[in-house]
């Protein structure tokens, strides 16, 4: 009896040592040592448990207060200024872009999109004007998707309309100002879709602008008792230049009875997209002022008024009067592409890029009114009514000076 008590109690004994090695330790940076179950570490907390149950309290730690966690399988994680190491003689897998959810389309569902927004736009057969040797003086481009282009994917899809319109009450001279695209983001998730226009472009040829143009807009209302308002002063006194700078943030300006409120209202580089619903993008133009070589074509830069803008001249791409030339994506003379990052985390832990690109397929050269500028200059009426539902832009060149 005595001999099977000793064996029992070795056999306690032994248990305990065991169950005490398989313990996790956790090591604080004070020197501390903490014998823990059920580790788990998080982007700031450290998790775990004081007792072995599934159902005992779970204990939080910061991250930045520790040290190293011994696992009971002698492994060891190191955490460096709030950091943490991979552990020593432990496997991971390394965090990289091929671990992201798979949200892309087949390229059978891209090229269903695609179809939707090309339209056969020709001359009508009654009012085709006949071909010579004269330059044209305008024309009408229309874009199709290059083959890697993406339209959507899983989560959110692109919708592309031009913007030109037709306006007859005002002359149109070179591009419109509305020549462009406008792009309408459509959030197909049941999540909020966070878009970062700070890192999505808009690209002209070979040039790429953000989509984000940090900007901010003053409002200003108040009342003076007939004092001087001295900005400069004031804007010196704030280091703070202009005018805006100077009414920034409610100051009061001026003698003591002058009082100014502003409201300053900044654009915002990150929007957000509920779900199942959709954002309109602020207009792209396709050609603006500081691009005129984006796509090696000559162009024209006009001043009409406050309106700036510019033109590509026809004669840089050899087209007269009635002629319709189809390019193919390689030997286009136009390209433009739209790229959008995306995230369904406001801090963008996790991010996700759309590209879609375009390239002038079909530009047929169109005459101008007879008599000078009448209006409108661009004689759309020429073309089969389909043109308005393709991707297009019309512009009357003007020779370079």
């Amino acid at each position: 009896m005595k001999r099977f008590l000793s064996i029992f109690i070795a056999f306690i004994a032994c248990m305990q040592v065991s169950t005490a090695w398989a313990q996790d330790k956790i090591i604080t940076k004070e020197g501390d040592t903490q014998e823990v179950y059920n580790v788990e570490v998080s982007d700031k907390y450290v998790f775990y448990s004081k007792e072995p149950a599934a159902d005992s309290p779970i204990l939080r730690m910061s991250k930045d207060d520790v040290l190293m966690i011994k696992y009971q399988d002698g492994s060891k994680k190191l955490f460096t200024d709030g950091e943490d190491e991979k552990p020593q003689d432990r496997v991971e897998q390394p965090v990289s872009a091929n671990q992201l959810e798979d949200v892309s389309l087949s390229e059978e569902e891209q090229a269903k999109l695609k179809s939707k927004y090309w339209v056969d736009v020709a001359y009508e057969t009654d009012k085709e004007q006949e071909k010579g040797d004269k330059d044209a003086k305008s024309l009408f481009c229309q874009f199709d998707f290059c083959r890697d282009a993406s339209l959507a994917d899983k989560n959110i899809e692109m919708e592309i309309k031009s913007t030109y319109k037709l306006v007859k009450e005002i002359p149109v001279y070179g591009p419109a100002s509305d020549a462009g695209l406008e792009i309408t983001l459509r959030n197909k998730s049941n999540q909020i879709v966070y878009v970062d226009l700070g890192n999505s472009f808009f690209i002209r040829g070979s040039e790429a602008s953000p989509l984000y143009v940090p900007t901010s807009t003053s409002q200003t209302s108040g009342s003076t008792g007939g004092a001087n308002v001295n900005l400069g002063s004031v804007a010196n006194a704030l280091n703070i230049g202009g005018v805006a700078g100077s009414l920034a943030q409610g100051v009061n300006v001026g003698s003591s009875n002058s009082k100014y409120s502003t409201t300053v209202t900044f654009s915002q580089r990150v929007i957000s997209i509920p779900p199942m619903s959709s954002k309109t993008l602020e207009t792209q133009l396709f050609f603006v002022p500081g691009q005129e070589k984006a796509y090696g074509l000559e162009v024209d830069r006009f001043k009409i008024g406050k309106r700036e803008g510019v033109c590509a001249y026809l004669k840089s791409i050899g087209l007269m009067r009635g002629q319709i030339v189809e390019y193919t994506e390689e030997d286009s003379p136009m390209k433009v592409a739209a790229f959008i990052s995306y995230s369904h985390d406001a801090d963008f832990g996790t991010a996700y890029s759309l590209k879609t690109s375009l390239y002038a397929r079909k530009i047929i050269a169109l005459p101008r009114n007879s008599g000078g500028y009448q209006l409108p200059t661009v004689q759309l009426n020429l073309l089969t009514d389909n043109y308005e539902q393709s991707i297009f832009f019309a512009t009357e060149t003007v020779k370079v000076r």
